[in-house]
């Protein structure tokens, strides 16, 4: 297991080819420490009643999956 954080994205109803999104980012000029190292499909991500992200609940689904 690393140590230290992980970064994962939470994809909802796209693709979760990780090669592909990593190469996307890294062509957009994204910076190679903020790549996420996992992908995970959900259903939905979770969102708060103002429509922003919820990051509480993201944090624990992605603790879920991993």
């Amino acid at each position: 297991p690393k140590k230290g954080e992980q970064i994962v994205l939470l994809v909802a109803g796209g693709t979760t080819d990780g090669e592909a999104i990593r190469q996307a980012l890294l062509a957009s000029g994204a910076n190679p420490l903020t790549i996420p190292g996992e992908y995970r499909a959900v259903p939905e991500v979770p969102k708060l009643g103002s429509g922003k992200t919820d990051f509480t609940r993201a944090k624990a689904l992605a603790l879920q999956m991993l």
